[in-house]
């Protein structure tokens, strides 16, 4: 899993903000009003040792309201745009 899109601490870490591109942090701002397209959360993922990002190796505790299905759905979508 990626860090927090807040930045703050915990959540598996990161780079400071200074290290990370202009265009991901416009990005990093955006996911936390609306949703990412597909290839944005792809590029996202394929690239994050090149953003300086870490991956949780652990399954994150779903907070309360997320719906199982909503998560099946972005593993399907996901998968499909590797493909």
């Amino acid at each position: 899993m990626m860090r927090r899109l807040g930045g703050g601490s915990g959540g598996g870490g990161g780079a400071a903000a200074e290290e990370v591109p202009q265009s991901v942090r416009n990005l990093l701002t955006k996911a936390r009003t609306a949703w990412l397209k597909n290839t944005e959360v792809l590029d996202l993922l394929s690239n994050y040792q090149h953003y300086n990002f870490t991956l949780n190796k652990t399954t994150p505790n779903l907070p309360p309201g997320v719906c199982y299905s909503l998560l099946q759905f972005l593993h399907h979508t996901m998968r499909k745009a590797i493909a």
